[in-house]
C-alpha cells in the first residue's frame, strides 16, 4: 500500500472511490463539496506532471491555460452551489509546456459508506478536444477566407434559400443593385426592388428550381 492510500485510510478518504478512479484511462480529479480538490488520478499526473500535493486545493486549476482561468473559475464557482452538471471548454497544460483544448465536466459521485453531504465528491472529467478544436478553426479560416474573396469579387453573388429569402449578398451585388441596407439577410426581392423587377427575379428563380440547370 503506498503513503498515499495509507493516508488515505487513516483520514477515512473515499478509498474505494480513488481505486476506481485510477481505472478510468481519462484524465479524473475529485473534489470535496466547496470545490476544492482532494486527489487525482494517475492519468492526470502523467499529463500535467502535477504531484498528488500540488493538486490538492486550487492548485489543479494552474495547469489551466492563464487566459482560460479566471473564466473557467468564475463559471465553476458560480456552479458550484447548484450541484448541477457542468461542463466548459479550456486549454490545459501537458508536461512539455504544450496547451491543449479539453472539455472539462463534472457530476456529483457518492462513494460508498456515504455519511451525508459531507461524503459527497465532484468528479472532474477531462476530455481532449484538442483536435476538434483545430479543425474548428481551420474551418473558420476557410470560411472568413471564402467570404473575403466573394466580398472582394468584380462579381455579383448572391444566395437564396427556396423561399426566395436572401441568405448573403456580395458588395458588388448590392452596389449594381443600389441596394443601401447593409443586413438584407431574410429579405425577399419584393423587399427590396420595385414589383416588376422583383417579379422578373423570381420567376428568373422559379425557371432555375424547375430545370434544375445552370441559367444566364
Amino acid at each position: 500500500m503506498t503513503a498515499e492510500r495509507q493516508s488515505a485510510t487513516r483520514t477515512g478518504e473515499p478509498l474505494d472511490l480513488q481505486m476506481l478512479i485510477e481505472t478510468i484511462p481519462a484524465m479524473v480529479v475529485c473534489a470535496l463539496p466547496d470545490g476544492s480538490v482532494e486527489f487525482a488520478n494517475r492519468a492526470w499526473q502523467e499529463y500535467t506532471g502535477g504531484s498528488l500535493p500540488q493538486v490538492r486545493g486550487s492548485g489543479w486549476q494552474t495547469a489551466i491555460h492563464p487566459d482560460d482561468v479566471r473564466g473557467f473559475v468564475e463559471e465553476w464557482n458560480a456552479n458550484l452551489p447548484t450541484g448541477k452538471p457542468f461542463a466548459a471548454e479550456a486549454r490545459m497544460r501537458r508536461t512539455d509546456g504544450q496547451y491543449h483544448w479539453f472539455l472539462i465536466r463534472k457530476a456529483l459521485a457518492i462513494p460508498p459508506g456515504q455519511g451525508g453531504d459531507s461524503s459527497l465528491r465532484t468528479l472532474i472529467a477531462c476530455e481532449d478536444i484538442n483536435e476538434r478544436k483545430q479543425s474548428e478553426a481551420r474551418l473558420r479560416q476557410s470560411e472568413n477566407q471564402l467570404q473575403a474573396f466573394f466580398e472582394n469579387s468584380p462579381s455579383m453573388i448572391f444566395l437564396k434559400d427556396r423561399e426566395g429569402r436572401y441568405l448573403y449578398a456580395n458588395h458588388e451585388f448590392k452596389r449594381v443593385r443600389w441596394i443601401i441596407e447593409t443586413h438584407i439577410n431574410g429579405k425577399t426581392d419584393s423587399e427590396l426592388f420595385p414589383i416588376e423587377q422583383a417579379l422578373v427575379f423570381q420567376a428568373s428563380d422559379r425557371q432555375m428550381l424547375e430545370a434544375r440547370v445552370p441559367i444566364e
